[in-house]
């Protein structure tokens, strides 16, 4: 702070900032957290066809008998019910995921966007430059079939291969350890579904060519879909490790989840409902909500510029103040992902957006301990 400014003029070094003071009161706002109008839609859309780029997009479907769903694509931070019983967040970056549905009448998925990658990063399709964000491609699993067993190995110079050995994937025995190795296959497709080639407890990448046609294939999405007549040639790239080949390898037959009910809820739609007025009930820290609950709450903080932190379990926070989005925090949550670069839980009010209260728009997270904001400090933060 003792650097001269534009003017010339000497900088002054401020004392320590101040003690946090704990804010223990809030007003529990009696405002909705979404509209609750709803566009039909036969598949759902990626939020930012429903003009969704930073915010929220709610999906709702019938899955009335499907015992199995499989999602492909979902971004950034993913919150799915069944009949009303929310389950843990899902922070999965795109990648495939399976989700059990036996008994279940109703999916609802609420999908917030939190970004965009201003980078590639081949590893996860979330990741990629350019990636879209909302629930993905949602299907319904029909059919499932072991495809582990009967690939033929190639393993080019390092053994002869004619007639080519019949292993299972994985499974070719060579001391030749880190030499690339060919196992290939037809699998059994209909030439008219959908299918998705699951290739299990994958250790490293590995080259897949589907009909000629080679990707890589990421341990962290060991998924490959198969369009309506994919499959008859598949050949599975490695290089050669002893008991890379023990997981599973599966092949399922899909067919689409239809007749979704969608709601586009972007930054500006829930900054608006931040700003609007309604009657308040007085409450006390700590406050606990319930799995999927969501709550408006006003929390009145001192003058000046000030840095808030909030603690406590299983409750995702987003801050408004001034028309603004001040930021969001995840508190505590087995399901939460790794955040760096400082304190996951600190929020800044600059001192001209300070109106004394902040908004805060807060929901409890399933899978974990009891949903619970246990407390809120604020620290004068000079600027």
């Amino acid at each position: 702070e003792d650097v001269p400014d534009a003017d010339g003029a000497q900088g002054v070094i401020h004392g320590p900032a101040g003690e946090a003071e704990e804010l223990t009161a809030a007003y529990r706002r009696a405002l909705p957290t979404r509209s609750g109008r709803t566009e039909a839609h036969d598949l759902p859309p990626v939020s930012e066809a429903v003009g969704v780029h930073r915010g929220r997009t709610h999906y709702s479907a019938d899955i009335d008998g499907i015992g199995e769903l499989l999602i492909e694509g979902a971004a950034d931070i993913v919150d799915l019910a069944f009949d009303g019983e929310a389950q843990p967040t899902r922070v999965v970056y795109g990648a495939t995921i399976t989700v059990q549905a036996a008994g279940k009448s109703r999916i609802d998925a609420t999908v917030e966007t939190w970004g965009h990658a201003n980078f590639d990063d081949a590893r996860l399709p979330g990741l990629a430059l350019g990636s879209l964000r909302g629930l993905g491609k949602v299907w319904a699993v029909v059919d499932r079939e072991d495809v582990q067993a009967l690939w033929t190995v190639d393993g080019g110079s390092q053994w002869a291969g004619d007639p080519a050995p019949v292993r299972g994937l994985g499974g070719w025995s060579s001391t030749r350890i880190g030499r690339p190795a060919t196992y290939r296959r037809a699998l059994p497709v209909d030439g008219a579904s959908h299918y998705a080639f699951h290739l299990g407890e994958l250790t490293l990448p590995v080259e897949v060519a589907v009909d000629g046609e080679a990707r890589i294939v990421s341990p962290l999405d060991p998924w490959v879909h198969l369009e309506p007549g994919q499959g008859r040639d598949i050949a599975v790239t490695a290089p050669h490790w002893p008991g890379s080949g023990s997981g599973p390898v599966e092949l399922l037959r899909l067919e689409a989840v239809r007749g979704w009910r969608v709601e586009a809820q972007n930054d500006a739609a829930i900054i608006a409902l931040a700003g609007q007025d309604a009657e308040g009930l007085a409450v006390e820290l700590p406050l606990d909500l319930a799995p999927g609950e969501e709550a408006w709450l006003d929390v009145p903080v001192p003058a000046g510029g000030q840095s808030l932190r909030f603690e406590g379990e299983q409750v995702r926070l987003s801050a408004f103040a001034n028309g603004e989005l001040l930021g969001r925090v995840w508190l505590d949550d087995p399901h939460r992902p790794r955040f760096t670069g400082g304190d996951p839980g600190r929020l800044w009010i600059p001192a001209e957006w300070n109106s004394g209260t902040v908004r805060v728009l807060a929901r409890g997270t399933a899978g974990g301990v009891q949903p619970r904001l246990s407390r809120v400090t604020a620290a004068p933060a000079p600027e």
